[in-house]
């Protein structure tokens, strides 16, 4: 008996320094040493590559990027400076803009298929993008706001967001939003009863609302001031509707596997504090405005 108990004792031992042994290999295989740090492949690939492929719509969206002019000027706004700056702190000094579409979830699929490193290009977040990228922190945050003829609702003053929500959710009230973008998606969730009528330009859509064709316009506080700024006159017809608590936040999107990058911007946004607002982004659009001419 007393054999066999030591026989079973230096089993065990022998287990235990075989388990050692196999954990410090095993263990070592998987640890960052001096002598053998590389890159994680999302960043390597950048590294590698020398420069940073960036997706960005082909249209304009001032003041965060100007029209897609094949090359012949260098496009301008917050989202060509923040994409040149996290390119520098990368390492690399080159960023290429893939700019082969003016919709924006087209934006979306070239980066879940690859096609860029990232997209900087006023993405809003939606559930369904969500489902195919990576999204960062916000970097902006705006307000969704419905504009109306002041005619055609000459009742309506300053109303919650229930209210504007149940006022405007009825198969009587037609909504104009921008065709490819997230408002397209954010209409038909907050007025699910209403006719969400997509249009190619904003001016077609404003236009709408002034001859009374649609009942109202969708999109954001920064897309109203910017119109307020250049039609003054016309706005006069016009009335806003502002949302409190629907926001509408902008993100870098990333492809779903980018770990490492999604981790470096994410800080890059929190170290810089980068959070725009409505009010911090105008003089950035006068300053554009003025350099194109007024435009």
């Amino acid at each position: 008996m007393a054999k066999l108990f030591m026989y079973f004792i230096g089993l065990c031992n022998r287990v235990a320094a075989l388990f050692i042994a196999f954990s410090i290999v095993y263990g070592s295989a998987y640890c960052c040493t001096k002598g053998n740090i590389s890159s994680p492949p999302d960043i390597k690939r950048i590294l590698d590559r020398g420069y940073l492929i960036v997706a960005m719509s082909s249209s304009e969206r001032i003041p965060f990027f100007t029209a897609s002019d094949q090359g012949k000027e260098e496009p301008q706004g917050l989202d060509i400076d923040l994409a040149k700056e996290i390119a520098r702190n990368l390492g690399v000094e080159k960023v290429v803009f893939l700019r082969d579409t003016s919709s924006f979830n087209d934006v979306v699929n070239n980066v879940s298929n690859c096609k860029a490193d990232m997209a900087i290009s006023k993405i809003s977040f939606t559930y369904n993008r969500a489902t195919k990228v990576k999204y960062s922190k916000r970097y902006a945050t705006l307000y969704k706001t419905l504009i109306i003829n002041r005619t055609s609702f000459p009742e309506i003053s300053n109303i919650t967001d229930d209210e504007i929500k149940s006022t405007f959710n009825d198969p009587k009230i037609s909504i104009g939003v921008m065709q490819g973008t997230s408002y397209a998606a954010f209409a038909k969730l907050l007025f699910p009863k209403a006719q969400i009528i997509p249009m190619e330009k904003w001016e077609e859509i404003i236009e709408a609302v002034l001859s009374k064709k649609i009942s109202a316009a969708f999109w954001d506080d920064l897309e109203l001031e910017k119109y307020i700024d250049l039609n003054a006159g016309k706005y006069l017809f016009l009335k806003s509707l502002k949302f409190k608590e629907e926001k509408d936040t902008l993100h870098i999107i990333m492809p779903w596997d980018s770990h490492q990058l999604s981790n470096f911007i994410e800080l890059f946004i929190a170290s810089n504090d980068i959070n725009y607002r409505t009010k911090d982004i105008l003089p950035t659009l006068k300053k554009i405005r003025s350099k194109k001419g007024g435009g």
